[in-house]
């Protein structure tokens, strides 16, 4: 009887933790760039940024803006001819969200259409 008790509660706690984690991880630098290109990411209920394979990319909220991007180590940069801030940002994927995560640790959270 024990041994079927100590298996019951290990499969009760990994259920619980599947249920509790996070599905994004952070993605490597190889794996920045295919995630990206070609994405239009919904951020919020108004804004939308696209990335494209020449390292261009589009905000839209109401109005464009403009910018560039490129990976650099394990980090996506982003370059803005506009107002937007520039920076380098950690990425994380998966379940159809990308995640940018800033030097302080702020979260910048998208949908995909990969939902």
């Amino acid at each position: 009887m024990r041994p079927i008790t100590l298996g019951l509660a290990v499969l009760g706690a990994l259920a619980l933790a599947a249920c509790d984690s996070d599905p994004t991880r952070p993605l490597a630098g190889p794996e920045i760039a295919p995630a990206l290109v070609g994405e239009t990411l919904a951020i919020g209920t108004s804004a939308q940024q696209s990335f494209f394979a020449d390292g261009t990319m589009v905000w839209v909220e109401g109005a464009e803006e403009q910018g560039t991007w490129r990976v650099e180590g394990d980090q996506v940069c982003f370059d803005w001819d506009g107002a937007r801030s520039d920076g380098c940002f950690v990425v994380r994927a998966g379940g159809g969200i990308v995640e940018f995560v800033g030097p302080s640790g702020d979260v910048l959270q998208a949908q995909t259409g990969d939902t």
